[in-house]
């Protein structure tokens, strides 16, 4: 009997599963699929938030989140530069996945933006509820309160926060 290792950071089903959870939390903008991209980055990984660039406020929140550090978890993560590029493939064939069955508006998508259509709200909205772990929704939560708010230019923030880039 053969054993394999599940990583979550390189299985597409579950990165259109967190794909759509950010999608469903970012619904009341246009977010770029750099932008999303990201924060599938941090969904998947939420204690590599803690190694990044935060202002007091966003630190403290962050502390009191209860999001585990690095150093409480099981694993060892390698630096989050290499792991964010690693992920690269994973998550252009999710997001092209996520336009072929029209969950995302294919025009805009061509045009490097994430705008969930009508079908894909109501789906994304089903996996928010009954597919996110509690870890999950925190780090969404922070996400989207202190880390990436929701404005133009989101993208740019956490790039700064983080130094992850990469061309689309």
């Amino acid at each position: 009997m053969e054993t394999r290792i599940w990583y979550p950071q390189f299985d597409i089903y579950d990165s259109i599963r967190r794909q759509g959870v950010v999608l469903y939390n970012y619904h009341s903008i246009e977010i770029s699929l750099e932008f999303l991209f990201m924060c599938d980055f941090y969904v998947c990984n939420p204690s590599l938030m803690a190694r990044a660039s935060m202002a007091r406020d966003e630190r403290n929140a962050f502390n009191s989140s209860g999001i585990p550090k690095p150093s409480a978890q099981f694993i060892a993560f390698p630096n989050e530069r290499v792991l964010y590029a690693k992920m690269a493939g994973i998550q252009r064939q999710a997001t092209k996945e996520l336009a072929a069955r029209s969950l995302i508006d294919v025009g805009r998508y061509r045009d490097g933006w994430a705008t969930p259509t009508s079908s894909g709200t109501a789906l994304f909205e089903a996996w928010w509820v009954k597919n996110t772990d509690h870890l999950e929704q925190k780090t969404v939560g922070f996400l989207r309160r202190y880390f990436a708010p929701d404005h133009e230019g989101s993208a740019n923030i956490v790039k700064k926060k983080t130094g992850l880039t990469r061309a689309l």
